[in-house]
């Protein structure tokens, strides 16, 4: 299922993608041979620090007993290993490699994500080959994707002749709306705030990033510091916007739910909106 996103959601993810972009452009003026894949790493990781964003893949824990969080903010991959190498500073890198890296800067809760493969130095002809062979595969018209030279660098990217249906995707006039999950997310982010997207999480019951996402871009909610629990992870407050919604002064004038008395039925009813939404748009 495809979402449309609002103009608003549509330009949080730009940001995210901006800062990778500038992640990217830093690796790219700064690589050279007898760097380590760690000394590329900490390039990316203090350059998405300075433009207020963090790295979506240090520390992302796979769930998996035995496999710890993974250490690093890049992936980073040397000639022939295929994907998801991780940095370290025993891989020295050499004239003529060919360095992938793979990045995702998170901001306002949007990743933005992309890989670039930098061609360092004297690149053999059998390697420049090779890439052309893979360059001219990928403009072929079953093709939804190409391949772009920037400088030393390549990255693939949509095509120009798909444009016009990609901007179908931006505009809903529905996205101005709330849905019953997200007012529902908003009231345990309210009587509890700060509060975790895992401590959400365990209210609900349900998974809640999509709707985190929701209401960072609709303004109703933003990033307030992190949390000292292990990992660190990102807190959530309610903002002024989300006092303007609903008609509030202050915090103070939310309803003391302590003393309010509600049939399980009606827990929706929180808060009491003059909005509607279906719940499709989730």
């Amino acid at each position: 299922m495809v979402t449309i996103k609002s103009k608003k959601e549509i330009e949080l993810m730009r940001e995210a993608g901006r800062v990778t972009a500038l992640t990217h452009k830093a690796i790219e003026e700064a690589i050279k041979p007898g760097m380590t894949t760690a000394d590329i790493d900490k390039i990316a990781e203090e350059t998405m620090k300075k433009n207020g964003a963090i790295s979506a893949e240090k520390g992302y824990d796979p769930g998996i007993r035995g496999i710890p969080p993974y250490p690093a903010s890049t992936c980073i991959s040397v000639n022939d290993v295929v994907i998801h190498g991780i940095p370290s500073k025993k891989t020295i890198i050499k004239d003529g490699d060919i360095v992938s890296v793979d990045l995702v800067a998170l901001k306002n809760g949007y990743n933005g994500d992309a890989a670039r493969t930098f061609l360092v130095g004297n690149v053999s002809e059998e390697a420049k080959r090779l890439v052309l062979n893979l360059k001219n595969y990928y403009e072929e018209n079953n093709r939804g994707l190409r391949i772009n030279y920037l400088g030393n660098t390549f990255k693939l990217t949509t095509k120009q002749e798909h444009k016009a249906y990609y901007e179908k995707l931006l505009d809903n006039p529905e996205n101005g709306l709330l849905s019953q999950t997200s007012l529902e997310t908003l009231a345990i982010v309210a009587y509890n705030e700060p509060i975790t997207r895992a401590q959400i999480d365990e209210l609900r019951g349900v998974d809640s990033i999509y709707i985190i996402r929701k209401l960072l871009a609709k303004g109703l909610i933003k990033e307030a510091g992190r949390s000292d629990l292990p990992g660190r992870p990102i807190l959530y407050k309610t903002t002024d916007d989300f006092l303007d919604y609903f008609g509030l002064s202050s915090k103070d004038d939310l309803p003391d739910i302590s003393k309010i008395e509600v049939e399980e039925d009606d827990e929706k009813d929180l808060f009491k909106s003059n909005y509607k939404e279906e719940d499709g748009d989730e």
